[in-house]
């Protein structure tokens, strides 16, 4: 059977109030906060969450709305692809269309969301390259790339690990040529900064706000 245009088993985008977005009763999934901050802030609001029909919440999305919800109230810029009505309310992008058969069927659905793409994996010796033609054009960019130092050490590690051993501040680019990483000493004034745990409004996951840059407060 053919589904025409206005058929409502078709997907769509629509433009819902951030305010009146509902999160599903239960998300076992935890958000790097601040990271999806950062993210949103760099490339924009680019991926959209999935409404439920049936329940009239959402069933993906949470921590990209959380992180809208903290944009908003830190007072930053509408991030690109967002709408303002008249009443100033913040527009987001929802994705309609899909219907959970019951409330097992929707959760079953949240699961398999979050856990299929950490199922896949990663091709290491790729996601090590990319990673290192990114902080070669620009190291800010790994403030919204989900990956700590000390991550991205174990994953050169694994790697290339006689290359590691060797040279551990060496980031090779797709060219062959190097970048070194310069971290300050503490005689220039490097501090660590104290952990402040902030709580998600959407997931209630507790973070540190002085993981990156991202001013969490």
């Amino acid at each position: 059977m053919t589904a025409s245009p206005s058929s409502p088993e078709l997907l769509r985008i629509e433009y819902v109030p951030l305010e009146q977005m509902q999160p599903a009763v239960r998300n076992p999934k935890k958000h790097d906060l601040p990271g999806i901050v950062a993210s949103i802030l760099e490339h924009g609001y680019a991926d959209t969450a999935i409404l439920d029909e049936r329940t009239q919440r959402f069933v993906a999305g949470h921590g990209r709305l959380a992180g809208l919800v903290h944009i908003k109230a830190n007072g930053d810029p509408l991030p690109k692809h967002l709408a303002i009505n008249d009443d100033g309310e913040w527009l987001v992008p929802i994705q309609r269309g899909w219907a959970s058969k019951s409330d097992a069927h929707a959760e079953a659905f949240i699961i398999a969301h979050n856990r299929l793409v950490e199922a896949g994996g990663w091709d290491n010796p790729m996601l090590t390259e990319m990673l290192h033609d990114v902080n070669a054009y620009d190291p800010e960019l790994f403030d919204g790339i989900g990956y700590t130092a000390d991550e991205m050490d174990d994953l050169f590690r694994t790697v290339d690990p006689e290359r590691f051993d060797t040279d551990p501040d060496a980031l090779p680019s797709r060219e062959g040529a190097s970048v070194t990483v310069e971290e300050p000493s503490e005689s220039e004034g490097r501090s660590t900064p104290e952990r402040m745990e902030v709580e998600c409004p959407m997931c209630y996951h507790q973070f540190d706000a002085n993981r990156n840059k991202v001013n969490a407060t």
